[in-house]
């Protein structure tokens, strides 16, 4: 997800350029992504204690996917509204979520090391996505195309995030090598 949002947020003059938007209409569309954030906020916590991190870090990808497809199936002026108040809503969703996964899936033993690789991958996906899809945008593939992709690659996260196994935990008693 972040890369997909610094991509689209970076690109934000290009899109609304190859769609005839005006770069204001942009600009205060992003009072609706402030609230998506923040109403998205007061309920994904509950969530999480509700249903867990794991299927709440699936069901926070929803909204991104539902507003990535209205912005590939759609060109209104309106369409960067819902985009990003759905992206908006999806951050705050992930961002309560995201801070549960790690200890839910891994306990809390190496909690600062693991959290260390998963900020490096999210800050070197964040560094690649303006230059990968500005190659794109570059190569004269529509936004549209662009964030119909996204949606998908997203869709595909949700799915394995859904899917994917508890780790197996190593026994207490067992010491490395199986010497007891």
């Amino acid at each position: 997800m972040p890369f997909s949002v610094t991509a689209m947020l970076f690109h934000q003059s290009a899109v609304a350029d190859l769609r005839d938007w005006p770069t204001e209409r942009v600009a205060m569309a992003f009072t609706g992504f402030a609230t998506g954030h923040l109403i998205s906020l007061f309920f994904a916590g509950a969530l999480v204690d509700r249903v867990g991190a794991q299927r709440s870090l699936s069901l926070g990808l929803i909204p991104i996917i539902s507003g990535l497809l209205v912005l590939a199936l759609t060109d209104n002026l309106w369409t960067p509204n819902i985009y990003l108040a759905l992206t908006g809503m999806s951050l705050g969703c992930i961002g309560a979520a995201g801070g549960a996964i790690w200890p839910e899936r891994y306990g809390v033993r190496h909690i600062g090391a693991i959290r260390s690789v998963a900020q490096a991958s999210m800050v070197l996906s964040t560094a690649l996505s303006p230059i990968l899809i500005g190659l794109l945008l570059d190569a004269g593939l529509a936004a549209g195309s662009i964030a119909g992709i996204l949606a998908v690659l997203i869709a595909l996260s949700a799915i394995f995030a859904t899917t994917a196994k508890k780790p197996v935990q190593a026994s207490a008693n067992t010491q490395p090598d199986g010497i007891r």
